[in-house]
């Protein structure tokens, strides 16, 4: 059956995760994070840079609103299209932050995003779901392609520096991801769905521990880990003696 491009209908439906189109869009992931990076740190000016971002952010901006008028062409509820799960949110948020250029903001909800659309990209449960590319898939590989190259792009050129003493800000930001994906879903009565795939049994589940407890501590381990590779020298600040 021919593949519906815009509904995704047809083709060859099933898992195709590290198939064709998999592999594809990580490839184009990484290289053009890679450009991107090594060519605004060594090229670009700070004004370039700054432009380079306001120009991915308007971007995924529009994208994002252009996905949602497709979605609600093809006949989706409007509830649907609220961002109740952590990348819908971080496709929102990330981009506006980028706009605004808050540092406080970057801090909170930069590293969750990009750990989110990494994590997404290993584990694609329920993205590649026809051996051809329709726009379902393209959404979503666009929306966290998105998520990762801001974060990456600002690193490595300087305008977002994380600093180990404020690993709390991002946890604070994981909360706002967990109030959205948690609690909103239930004041718009949407309880059918685990949003934020505390009860979907990840790969770190532990077998008869609840899967909120194993996947907070593992996130809140995760971005620590993170913070201390990302600004070594403040991590090595905590033992030094007084």
């Amino acid at each position: 059956m021919p593949v519906q491009f815009w509904s995704g209908d047809g083709g060859v439906p099933g898992d195709f995760s590290y198939g064709t189109v998999h592999i594809l869009a990580v490839v184009f992931l990484v290289l053009l994070s890679a450009a991107l990076s090594v060519f605004g740190a060594k090229k670009m000016s700070e004004t370039g840079r700054r432009k380079t971002v306001v120009t991915l952010a308007v971007l995924a901006l529009g994208f994002e609103v252009f996905w949602r008028i497709v979605f609600l062409a093809r006949g989706k509820e409007a509830i649907e299209l609220y961002p109740f799960y952590p990348c819908n949110l971080a496709g929102l948020l990330v981009p506006v932050i980028a706009l605004s250029n808050n540092k406080i903001l970057k801090e909170m909800f930069y590293l969750f995003a990009f750990i989110g659309g990494v994590v997404t990209f290993a584990i694609p449960d329920g993205i590649f779901t026809n051996q051809y590319l329709t726009f379902p898939i393209l959404k979503s590989i666009l929306q966290h392609c998105a998520i990762i190259i801001l974060p990456v792009f600002e690193y490595c050129n300087k305008t977002y520096t994380p600093k180990f003493k404020n690993f709390w800000l991002a946890i604070c930001g994981m909360l706002v991801h967990l109030f959205n994906s948690e609690i909103m879903p239930k004041l718009f009565g949407q309880t059918g769905t685990d949003y934020i795939f505390l009860r979907s049994g990840l790969p770190f589940v532990i077998p008869g521990v609840p899967g909120w407890l194993t996947l907070t501590v593992f996130a809140i381990i995760i971005v620590i880990i993170s913070y201390a590779v990302l600004d070594f020298k403040g991590f090595k600040a905590l033992f030094k003696k007084s």
